[in-house]
């Protein structure tokens, strides 16, 4: 979660509880503390969905690696089978097709099933150059479990987006909200100032100072007696 959204969320939180804590009768102090609560249950069920999003994109990307190291290591043995066999059989033309290194997605998965097709349809002049059925076979399979963890990857990164999107959303109407109870509770609390700084700490947002604004400590004075550099 971005520091920004945590931070006010948790200020969010602790408003949220100490109107609960100390429960104001006026309707409208009722009416954005209801909304308060509603708009905090609206985060933590972003929250849920940003962070098991983020667990699915990873899974698919190690699953997508395992996979696509699978698949090139299959390439490579059918493109060294193809060019030992294209001495022999000058028209075989899968070696020709090797995709470069870190090619994308879609040039590996292109370029793998160009290459199952051909080295599928010259089977019998391949095999003897030592292309197994068992090549073929994990070529054909990981080709669309590739594609699978791919789009896995790309659906739970867009849900991912999607929840920080609304996070952000609902985090503004969370300052928005504890701006009108600051409102409410100054007024409220206007001649009790323990309750007053006790609602100032629940609503305050914990910015972290920037560094350009963090005192430099100064620099430690000679000791005395030391002696001056000549």
């Amino acid at each position: 979660m971005e520091k920004k959204n945590r931070l006010t969320l948790d200020a969010g939180g602790r408003g949220a509880a100490f109107c609960h804590t100390h429960p104001d009768t006026d309707p409208a102090a009722i009416a954005v503390a209801t909304k308060l609560d509603a708009t905090m249950g609206r985060a933590e069920i972003l929250t849920g969905q940003q962070v098991a999003s983020e667990q699915a994109v990873s899974a698919a990307v190690n699953t997508k690696e395992e996979i696509r190291l699978s698949m090139e290591n299959g390439l490579a043995a059918t493109y060294a089978i193809s060019t030992v066999a294209a001495k022999t059989f000058p028209d075989l033309a899968i070696h020709r097709r090797r995709p470069r290194t870190h090619a994308s997605e879609v040039t590996l998965l292109t370029s793998a099933r160009v290459a199952l097709a051909e080295a599928e349809a010259n089977k019998d002049r391949l095999i003897p150059f030592g292309l197994t059925t068992a090549m073929l076979d994990t070529l054909r399979a990981d080709i669309p479990a590739y594609g699978d963890a791919v789009l896995r990857q790309r659906n739970a990164h867009a849900a991912q987006v999607g929840a920080v999107s609304d996070l952000r959303q609902v985090c503004s109407e969370v300052v928005r909200l504890l701006k009108s109870l600051d409102a409410i509770n100054r007024l409220r609390f206007k001649q009790d100032p323990e309750m007053l700084a006790a609602w100032k700490s629940a609503r305050n947002v914990a910015w972290p100072t920037p560094d350009h604004l963090v005192p430099t400590p100064p620099a430690n004075p000679p000791t005395t007696g030391e002696a001056s550099a000549a």
